[in-house]
């Protein structure tokens, strides 16, 4: 359990409180204790914070939601589609939560329920055992812990609902409002709506309704779910590995099934498939095979009690049990192939195991170790806290794990121990007897009908062990932390400039020693053209391509880059431990600069690019169907087959022009957070101007972005073929204008859009269902009705709508419903897109982003701000 005073972190974000429960069971396992009885057989939590396998852990917290984790531990070795009955019976158990939670006679609606928990049982609470209160944390983290154990072996550390599988665990999760209906602090006469959905979280373990109504609809859940699956080479190449494993070992079983071996082939067998699942559930849902963790907002001892009243069971024990244990890991090395790398990926492979052969040969070495324990440390100290459903979700995990209760929140984090023999003896694993090679590609390199007997050959004279890192940092991180009444609420501007503009804010919230800076170079020239910004991409990549020496190790301390092109030209962002930032900052300005555009790196990422421009015809639907809002909403807009089309007539020596017109002409403009002082960003800004040194762009040529805008009562639709033959879903982005007025009184987007995609709904099935969605919607609010009613509503006449149908040429296996004709809603008929060039250049565009207040109110008219020795 832990305790969070709220006055202490009153200043940082409010995280939700969270529950999670995580099970497992494993046929290896050395477990001979007794099956539970149905009594015993329920989820076992930690309060607050934190519960462990055979404790539990209660956590109250200064937050605003509450969450619960359960995790559960399950054999791999059942079924040879387990996964996907797992994520089946998951979706069962949720299902049952949602209806204890709905509806009942006593309440009208769910809400009530969870306002008014249901009162304490009458029964004695069981005594439990502290383990230990000591557990490592975070200098950042204010909580306190207790980690029990029940008399059970559940070990226990500490709305929506949902759930996930793993390859030998499912993990459910749940989320609710962190303070009672009166909006005081919680106490145990004063619950938290937390207390009454841990009775009902415990209750779909022990009962679970699987109702039989339901069954056949989550099964096509998890067969759509496969479907979507296909489409990803990750997902394939995992279930290619699986499929060539060792058959008799649950890792060589089908990853998540479908309708064919979670329905059709178990009936033709003559099974009940619902009687196999409440068999499962029956042998694998049991408490000494589960974790807890709960965090609330409650005192520990009123969590502590909590966990006790619903998740105590008599007679069971259990011990620490390893994920598949006695089974070997895997070590992967990938590596990303050009076209000339495919031909010869032979020598490739040979590299690596030259490599390895370095690494076999030398001693390991104990500055190696130092650095990344170094970096570990300083990694877990200033850990920034996660949301509390996320931070449920890891922690009844982290639960499963045979460690110290004391390492539940840095056990997986930090390094402990240099053991010379223990590196050697996992080095003596890779070998080239005992590795198994996979190629991804869509044109394989000859034939595979037999197996080729790799050796290392002769080495490389480039191949070295990696050097000592110079981004770890020399000196000790501190913060100065200040008291203040309220964190500042704007940045400052510390200077303005005809061609330069910084602005700075010193963190006074989080107060960790990290350091963003956010460089914006402006030019209109990368948006004049498709081909102008394909340039750009290339000349990006190339920069990245030329720091990948410094990159890694700078990744390795925390600290990070980027350089792309955006909407107002070029972005430069470094963030990270402040200690080396600067030097980081130093080696990307230099190389962005200075950079050669040699022909041959020129080669590689254009066919790089060649090909991320191709597969991005082959994203999921909903991921590829965002740019194309932008492409018909934005002024100034490309979509990847407009680049693909400009890449092949591009030279290096195009870009080469390109760079010096580029950096020729800027405004730059610089955001500095964090923690530094002004000095500093002032020094960070001298560094940018000196290095890049840029001329000054004229504020007439300095880019402006705009919107397009849809006239009232408009009503366009634009359709496209999805390349992807082997497809199935279809896709609807529908997006309603709602006017630049918006944009400059609240500085949001102004359009209000939602995203559907399905396997078997086409696309004027999907717009139909959705109007019939906002219709309904229209019924149920009441405080913004008539902005509703002239902006939203199908039937308006003011409404501007356009409508982006992809289309799929596949068909499900669960057929397709043939789709509605167009819904003339508002009295107008969709008015079809077939030139999106005529489309745009019949609108009219809004104005630019402008400020809504005066940049001068942001110089430092603040005397001292941000000064060292200065109250903020």
């Amino acid at each position: 359990m832990a305790h969070a005073d709220p006055k202490t972190t009153r200043q940082r974000r409010q995280p939700k409180r969270s529950l999670s429960v995580e099970a497992a069971s494993n046929k290896h396992a050395a477990d001979t204790s007794p099956r539970a009885p149905w009594g015993a057989r329920k989820v076992y939590a930690a309060v607050a914070n934190v519960v462990s396998a055979q404790s539990f852990c209660a956590i109250p917290v200064a937050e605003t939601t509450q969450c619960f984790q359960a995790n559960l531990r399950v054999s791999s070795a059942t079924s040879r589609s387990l996964k996907g009955a797992r994520r089946e019976l998951a979706s069962e158990l949720i299902r049952s939560f949602q209806v204890r939670s709905g509806p009942q006679p006593a309440a009208k609606n769910r809400s009530c329920l969870i306002k008014h928990p249901p009162p304490l049982r009458e029964r004695t609470i069981p005594a439990v055992e502290r383990v230990t209160a000591q557990l490592e944390t975070p200098s950042l983290d204010f909580r306190t812990y207790r980690v029990i154990r029940l008399r059970n072996g559940l070990e226990a550390y500490s709305g929506s609902s949902n759930a996930h599988t793993d390859d030998t665990s499912t993990n459910y999760h749940f989320e609710v409002s962190a303070k009672p209906s009166n909006d005081e602090e919680p106490t145990a006469e004063n619950p938290s709506p937390l207390h009454g959905a841990l009775d009902r979280f415990a209750q779909f373990f022990v009962e679970p309704l699987f109702l039989e109504s339901t069954l056949n609809r989550e099964l096509h859940a998890v067969n759509s779910e496969n479907e979507n699956n296909l489409q990803s080479d990750g997902w394939r190449l995992n279930q290619l590995e699986r499929s060539i494993s060792n058959p008799n070992h649950p890792f060589g079983h089908f990853g998540t099934g479908n309708l064919e071996t979670l329905k059709n082939q178990p009936e033709a067998r003559g099974i009940n498939v619902r009687d196999k699942f409440i068999e499962f559930y029956e042998e694998h849902y049991s408490a000494n095979l589960m974790k807890l963790c709960v965090l609330g907002r409650e005192p520990l001892d009123v969590l502590e009690s909590w966990v006790c009243e619903y998740f105590s069971a008599n007679s069971l024990s259990a011990g620490a049990c390893a994920v598949c244990p006695g089974s070997p890991g895997l070590f992967w090395v990938t590596i990303s192939l050009t076209e000339e790398g495919l031909e010869n990926y032979t020598e490739v492979v040979k590299v690596v195991f030259q490599y390895i052969a370095i690494l076999c040969e030398t001693e390991p070495q104990q500055w190696i170790f130092d650095e990344q324990q170094t970096m570990a440390d300083i990694d877990f100290k200033f850990k920034e806290d996660t949301s509390s459903y996320k931070f449920t979700i890891e922690i009844s995990t982290v639960m499963q794990r045979p460690l110290p209760r004391e390492w539940l929140l840095s056990g997986t984090q930090r390094l402990r121990k240099f053991d010379a023999e223990l590196s050697k003896e996992a080095l003596g694993y890779l070998r080239s007897d005992n590795f198994r090679l996979s190629i991804v590609s869509k044109d394989l390199p000859g034939t595979w009908n037999k197996r080729e007997k790799c050796t290392a050959g002769d080495r490389i004279p480039e191949l070295h062990l990696p050097h000592k890192n110079q981004f770890i940092p020399t000196t000790k991180l501190e913060v100065e932390k200040k008291e203040v009444e309220e964190p500042a609420a704007a940045p400052h501007i510390i200077r303005n400039e005809e061609f330069v503009r910084t602005w700075y804010k010193k963190d006074d919230a989080f107060w960790v020693p990290k350091t963003m800076l956010t460089v914006s170079c402006k030019s209109p020239i990368i948006f004049l053209s498709a081909r102008n910004y394909t340039m750009a991409k290339i000349y990006t990549d190339l920069v990245r391509d030329a720091l990948e020496e410094h990159s890694y190790d700078a990744l390795l301390t925390g600290l990070q880059y980027d350089v792309s092109p955006d909407s107002q030209g070029l972005l430069i962002e470094v963030s990270g431990y402040d200690d080396k930032l600067h030097v980081l900052l130093d080696k990307v300005l230099i190389t962005m600069r200075d950079l050669e555009t040699r022909n041959d790196r020129f080669d590689i990422i254009k066919e790089q690019l060649t090909r991320s421009y191709q597969n991005c015809e082959l994203q999921p639907p909903w991921e590829q169907i965002r740019h194309y809002l932008s492409w018909l909403a934005v002024e100034h807009h490309y979509v990847a087959e407009e680049l693909a089309a400009e890449l092949p007539t591009i030279t290096a020596e195009d870009v080469r022009v390109f760079h010096k017109d580029l950096l020729g002409q800027l405004y730059m403009e610089l955001y500095a957070h964090g923690n530094l002082y002004k000095e500093d960003a002032l020094n960070l800004t001298d560094l940018v101007m000196k290095t890049l040194k840029p001329g000054a762009r004229p504020r007439e040529q300095r880019p402006i972005q705009r919107l397009l805008i849809f006239p009232p009562g408009s009503n366009y639709v634009w359709k496209k073929t999805l390349k992807d033959m082997e497809n199935v879903n279809h896709c609807i982005n529908y997006w309603l204008y709602l006017g630049s007025p918006i944009w400059r009184q609240r500085q949001r987007n102004d359009l209000w859009h939602l995203l559907y995609q399905s396997a078997k709904t086409a696309p004027y099935l999907l717009e139909t269902r959705i109007e019939l969605f906002l219709e309904t919607l229209f019924e149920t609010i009441q405080d913004m009705i008539e902005f509703f009613r002239q902006s939203i509503h199908p039937a308006s006449p003011q409404r501007a709508k356009l409508a982006i149908h992809f289309i799929a040429q596949a068909k499900s296996d669960d057929g397709v419903v043939k789709d509605a004709q167009p819904r003339p809603s508002n009295g107008t008929s969709p008015i079809e897109i077939t030139d999106v060039s005529d489309f745009k250049s019949g609108l009219t565009v809004t104005g630019g982003a402008c400020p809504v207040t005066d940049l001068s109110e942001f110089e430092e008219g603040m005397a001292g701000h941000g000064v060292r020795n200065t109250a903020h």
